[in-house]
């Protein structure tokens, strides 16, 4: 949305044009405005808009049609929506970017697969580019993996160090992001049940870690979020230490909930 556009849903319009306003703007609908239009949103995680600023239902869509058509499958968990269209600089040709839980040792697995390579054909015949990232969920990388990431607090060049460790990041990181249906339930239970068994520093560090390595994935979109606000003649709008900043507080609010108690 840009200001002509909201003026006119302000003030209204005559036979189509811009109509000035007879009174001045509130401090109120100014603020609402600004908020509105950033590029980016430093007061919710999930941002539906695309990069003009203007609410997308492709992507809910989109998943809404895959959950109907994988939901048959004992071995599909749920889906992750991640990617430019959840942080509101998408734009017409983006990807719609989806993390697809499922749990490998079941045996439909080879039929999902499958099923996730035919949607993508489907949707391409639409012009829709689907970029499905599988996310298999083994209760052994938890219950392994998540006390190592209690001893201390990793660098981001730890992250990837270590075979549980590594798929401990991948499986904690998707489910602290929303996820479809409820089969996903089962598996953050386990999380929390593995958690109740550290102390409380231990259950402190796999919080802190969480958090580190969501944002250490965040700082990966912001070249392409400079480069979009750049083309709009927008880069000098997007502080990306006020982004950052804002989205670890959103970060730890959402995980210590799911995780912390």
């Amino acid at each position: 949305m840009n200001l002509e556009k909201f003026l006119n849903s302000v003030v209204g319009s005559r036979e189509g044009e811009f109509r000035p306003s007879e009174r001045e703007l509130t401090q109120e609908e100014i603020a609402d405005f600004e908020k509105s239009n950033k590029l980016y949103r430093t007061d919710k995680l999930y941002d539906a808009r695309d990069f003009s600023g203007e609410r997308s239902h492709e992507l809910s869509e989109v998943i809404r049609e895959a959950e109907n058509k994988f939901s048959e499958f004992s071995s599909f968990i749920g889906i992750a929506p991640y990617g430019s269209r959840t942080k509101g600089y998408s734009t017409e040709g983006s990807d719609f970017d989806l993390l697809v839980l499922m749990d490998p040792e079941e045996k439909d697995t080879p039929d999902l697969l499958s099923a996730l390579d035919s949607f993508t054909v489907e949707k391409q015949k639409e012009g829709k580019k689907i970029s499905f990232q599988q996310e298999r969920m083994y209760p052994e990388y938890l219950e392994e993996g998540i006390p190592e990431l209690g001893l201390r607090v990793y660098e981001p060049g730890e992250f990837f160090q270590g075979y549980y460790r590594y798929y401990t990041w991948f499986n904690l990181v998707t489910l602290s992001h929303i996820v479809t249906g409820d089969r996903k339930q089962k598996y953050r239970e386990n999380v929390r049940g593995q958690m109740a068994k550290l102390d409380d520093v231990s259950r402190g560090n796999v919080l802190q870690n969480l958090v580190n390595f969501l944002i250490y994935i965040d700082e990966h979109s912001i070249p392409k979020m400079e480069a979009r606000a750049k083309e709009a003649g927008e880069d000098d709008h997007f502080d990306q230490e006020e982004w950052l900043s804002s989205r670890r507080k959103l970060w730890e609010e959402r995980v210590y909930t799911l995780f912390g108690k």
